[in-house]
């Protein structure tokens, strides 16, 4: 997968390694996963002001990444999730994801929060059992009061 955001580029290839680029700096570096290799790379997400990035295998495993760093963060909370869209708050900064809404595979919509620790909510389930349908893209609007 490849994706981009703010002067930041994400490209995550087949060997399982995820390199960071700046074009305008023309600068890359690879992702630390640390002893937890990454392998078989489903998504990569990154977030519009390119400060925050979830990155998800197909084996359910996920990692965080902020732009001051290199070393992704596994999320034990989110592991067998394979995460496949993310609604990213747009009031975050560059510490915090704030509200950060994710659709699965297995057909949920979580609620995570990234800021020096990890929390994660289920909000809502699509179908039942086997029959679980999966979340392919999920979408945040603001609404004010009139």
């Amino acid at each position: 997968g490849l994706t981009a955001a703010n002067g930041s580029v994400l490209a995550a290839c087949q060997s399982g390694e995820v390199v960071r680029w700046y074009p305008i700096e023309n600068e890359a570096s690879v992702v630390d996963f640390g002893k937890d290799k990454c392998g078989d790379v489903g998504r990569v997400l990154l977030e519009p002001k390119g400060f925050h990035a979830l990155i998800t295998n197909n084996g359910g495993d996920s990692w965080y990444l902020n732009f001051q760093s290199n070393q992704a963060k596994a999320l034990p909370r989110l592991k067998g999730h394979v995460i496949e869209a993310a609604a990213w708050d747009p009031d975050s900064t560059a510490s915090s994801t704030r509200d950060l809404i994710v659709g699965t595979i297995g057909g949920q919509i979580l609620h995570v929060v990234v800021d020096g620790k990890e929390k994660v909510r289920s909000l809502l389930t699509f179908g039942e059992g086997l029959a679980r349908v999966p979340v392919c893209g999920v979408q945040r609007e603001r609404c004010t009061a009139a």
